[in-house]
Formats: structure tokens, C-alpha cells, sequence
């Protein structure tokens, strides 16, 4: 192919998944939804991708806060300042998370940032209120239009 793979996504139950590591025990695996493994190096993760980020910024870890609902986002979660599942996620991630949020369609993200003290608390949850869009971070702040 001639270029660096990072990520490849396979259709792979649980029990299907040693027919792939069995071959290639140079990979690993992180799932994000039951028939869905990502198959990454051993040395990646969002935990590692969120690190070069914070790095470039210059932003110490413990500033930071990562939203995730699956399996694959587990690492980065347990890794941030702040952890927050997304409510929608599973049992196992939720428990390894410091907070869990309301659900996306429910504004989860925006209404976690606000209980936080980061964005001003949204007028009412009524399907009729616009939602928050387009939010910017130029830290140490955050910018979010309606």
C-alpha cells in the first residue's frame, strides 16, 4: 500500500475476535460497539492521541476533560482530568467514568459543561429550545452559539 495504516475497523463478535489476534498478535483491539472492533498498534489509543494534542497545546492533563459511550473510548476516560460517559453508553464505561452525562439528543454535553461551571446553564430542556452548536475551545475558554 505504501502508507502507515493507523486504524482499520473489522466485522468481528466477541467470540470471532481470536480468529484476527491469533494472526496478528501485533495488533489490539478496542470495541465500540458489539460486532465493531477497532484494530489498532499496541502503542495507540485515544488516551495517546489526546496526550500529542494536550502536548502541542501545552495544556496539563488535568485540564482536560474527554466525553466518550463505548468500550474504545474507555482509555481516553480513564486517562482525562475528567472522564464524562456519554449517557448513552454502557454499564462497564459509565462505572469507569468520574460523571455520567445526559444522553446527545438530550444535550448531555452542553449540560454537563454547564453544571460545571463552563457554559451558562440552558434555559429549559424543551424540544422547542435551540440546542448549542458550534462551540469553540480556545483555552482556556469556551465558546458555544445557540
Amino acid at each position: 500500500m505504501g502508507r502507515e495504516i493507523y486504524q482499520a475497523v473489522t466485522f468481528l463478535s466477541r467470540e470471532q475476535e481470536h480468529l484476527l489476534l491469533d494472526r496478528a498478535p501485533h495488533l489490539k483491539t478496542t470495541r465500540w460497539h458489539p460486532n465493531f472492533p477497532d484494530v489498532i498498534p499496541p502503542t495507540g489509543g485515544k488516551d495517546l492521541g489526546m496526550d500529542a494534542i494536550l502536548d502541542h497545546f501545552g495544556i496539563p492533563l488535568e485540564n482536560c476533560m474527554a466525553f466518550g459511550d463505548g468500550e474504545n473510548d474507555l482509555s481516553m476516560l480513564i486517562h482525562a482530568g475528567i472522564g464524562v460517559a456519554i449517557g448513552t453508553a454502557s454499564g462497564a464505561v459509565k462505572a469507569q467514568a468520574d460523571y455520567t452525562a445526559p444522553s446527545v439528543d438530550e444535550d448531555g454535553i452542553a449540560r454537563t459543561l454547564s453544571h460545571l461551571g463552563l457554559l451558562p446553564e440552558p434555559e429549559s430542556s424543551s424540544p422547542n429550545q435551540p440546542k448549542f452548536t458550534n462551540c469553540y475551545w480556545n483555552y482556556p475558554h469556551i465558546r458555544c452559539t445557540i
